[in-house]
């Protein structure tokens, strides 16, 4: 009996080692990346399996290739069109997003002109600064561009370029300060 009663606290005790440990490991932020990769491309997290350089991505399909007026590239992956929008940014600006659906070839793209910071809303992506698509559902093999009408010669001082991305519906809010301040940051030589 007294061994038994002995094993019975010793098997306590390694169950108390294990679960303190688990919950130590939980504790721990899983990395999004690869050792030795950035998962990060300004304020944007990119996950394995995809990466910005060689040895970062899962295969030659998932690359993230980012350079001004040059689109994004990220392979063969379905885009969930019940938790993304589509979103272009700028007060000159065009953008698409094309893809295939069922196989087809499929486009879409949105529009926003302004001529002065005033008259864009903080706070909402209305179309003016700021225009947003929900995205069709099976959308695949998506390809992302911006561009400006006019070069951005009307609205270079407060508005140099324009970029479109997709974004997780509940984790974009369009603000002012931190859409038109960062783009003031855009190589306006080199990108749209």
């Amino acid at each position: 009996m007294g061994f038994h009663k002995m094993l019975v606290q010793v098997t306590w005790v390694w169950v108390g080692v294990i679960l303190s440990e688990m919950a130590a490991a939980a504790a721990i932020p899983f990395p999004l990346a690869l050792p030795g990769c950035s998962d990060r491309c300004g304020d944007l997290e990119i996950p394995y399996p995809f990466g910005t350089t060689e040895g970062c991505y899962l295969k030659e399909s998932t690359p993230l290739k980012t350079k001004w007026n040059q689109s994004l590239w990220a392979g063969s992956f379905t885009v969930s069109n019940t938790q993304n929008k589509f979103v272009a940014v700028g007060c000159d600006t065009y953008a698409y997003l094309k893809g295939s659906k069922d196989g087809e070839p499929f486009s879409i793209g949105c529009l926003s002109v302004c001529q002065n910071i005033s008259s864009v809303p903080n706070g909402t992506c209305s179309g003016i600064g700021c225009c947003q698509l929900d995205i069709p559902q099976g959308l695949k093999n998506v390809y992302v561009s911006a561009y400006s009408f006019n070069n951005h010669t009307n609205v270079s001082d407060f508005n140099p370029c324009s970029f479109a991305f997709i974004i997780q519906e509940d984790k974009f809010k369009f603000l002012l300060r931190l859409s038109f301040q960062s783009n003031k940051q855009c190589n306006s030589s080199n990108g749209s």
